[in-house]
């Protein structure tokens, strides 16, 4: 099974909330993503650095206008190491009937999606022509965008590097994802299927 759900943001809002966060915070690092393919990011990195950061090469990479325009399905910004609250609560206050602001790491990294985005929502559609229920899934998450999706699933699990308030929503923990958390899991799973 395979198949792509995207809620995009209008490209209007994107750009208004991408001048938005670099006059509040001008040193940010901004990601506006595509597609999941292809993205632009106001930083600059060395090839190198680009796979490290972004899993991406240098022919993923769009000027931030040609991805505005492009109708983005997301805007990520972080990079600064520090709370970015203040960001959250002015973007909401701003945007908030058109995006969701999803922190991460705490506060100091940041998911902008238009309001019609979820992942159990984006579940349920990929699910639906093989008549799945999400009571079925086994659904992995370490941070506050997974407690949606987690919360959904039937047998969610949570990395040990996870934040708390995904170890309180999962039934289940696994080995942090640098220790290849998830792959321990779906190796027992089949496992128990070929026995």
């Amino acid at each position: 099974m395979s198949g792509i759900v995207q809620e995009k943001l209008l490209p209007e809002v994107a750009l208004g909330i991408v001048k938005f966060i670099l006059g509040m915070e001008p040193e940010v690092r901004l990601t506006v993503e595509l597609e999941g393919y292809e993205f632009s990011t106001n930083a600059s990195f060395d090839p190198d650095t680009l796979w490290k950061v972004n899993a991406a090469t240098p022919d993923m990479v769009l000027t931030l206008e040609e991805a505005l325009n492009r109708t983005p399905a997301k805007i990520a910004v972080g990079g600064l190491e520090r709370d970015l609250s203040a960001v959250v609560g002015e973007i909401s206050r701003k945007f908030g009937a058109l995006v969701s602001v999803i922190p991460a790491n705490g506060t100091t990294f940041l998911n902008i999606i238009s309001t019609r985005a979820s992942k159990p929502d984006a579940l349920r559609q990929l699910l639906q022509s093989k008549q799945i229920p999400l009571s079925n899934v086994v659904a992995f998450g370490d941070d506050v965008p997974d407690i949606g999706m987690l919360a959904a699933c039937g047998i969610p699990v949570a990395v040990a590097n996870a934040i708390p308030e995904v170890i309180a929503v999962a039934d289940y923990q696994t080995a942090s994802n640098d220790d290849d958390g998830v792959a321990v899991v779906l190796e027992r799973i089949l496992d128990i299927l070929e026995s």
